[in-house]
Formats: structure tokens, sequence, C-alpha cells
């Protein structure tokens, strides 16, 4: 199966989702904060569903931007039994076909 690779074109205002992946019997549970996809990051369409009016992209570089664009101490990491999966964004339709270009 190959993955399209995108670009963005432009600074895009996204919501920036992650979940955090528990053990045992801790629920597991999300999080969002919404920031701006810098102009030239590489992102993907996520295999997984998203919200209807949005599409899930998966970011190449979701470790530097976790860093860069979100409030220090938002993604929680310190949790024992928990951990924070990869950094995504949310984007509507219309900016996927205005500001992404398929590389």
């Amino acid at each position: 199966m190959s993955e399209t690779w995108y670009v963005t074109t432009e600074d895009l205002n996204v919501v920036y989702y992650w979940c955090y992946d528990t053990v045992l019997i801790l629920p597991e549970y999300e999080d969002s904060e919404e920031g701006i996809l810098p102009k030239g990051e590489h992102v993907k369409v996520s295999q997984d569903k998203g919200w209807d009016a949005y599409i899930l992209l998966d970011l190449k570089n979701s470790k530097k931007l976790k860093k860069s664009q979100l409030p220090k101490g938002k993604v929680a990491e310190i949790f024992l039994y928990c951990k924070a999966t990869p950094l995504q964004a949310f984007v509507t339709p219309q900016q996927f076909k205005e500001c992404l270009r398929e590389l």
C-alpha cells in the first residue's frame, strides 16, 4: 500500500489532536489544542477515521511540532501507565484542497 505525502503550501489554522494510550484499568482519553501547522510541513491522511467535517492528518515531524506549536506541558508525558500517541492535526476539506499539495 503506498502512502501519499502532502506538503503545506501556507500556514494553516488547525486543531492538534492526541490520545493517551493507557494500560490496565485506566481509561483512555484524548486532548486537543488549536494551533498553526507551518508552511512546508509534510503530512499524510490518517488511516483512522476523523470527524465528518474534518480530515485527520498524520504529521511527519510530530515531535518537533509538539515542542514548537503546543504550550509547554500541554501533552502530559510523566504519567506512569500511559503514553501520548503521536501528534495529529484536523483540517477542513477546503483547507486540504487549497493548502496542501502532493509530493
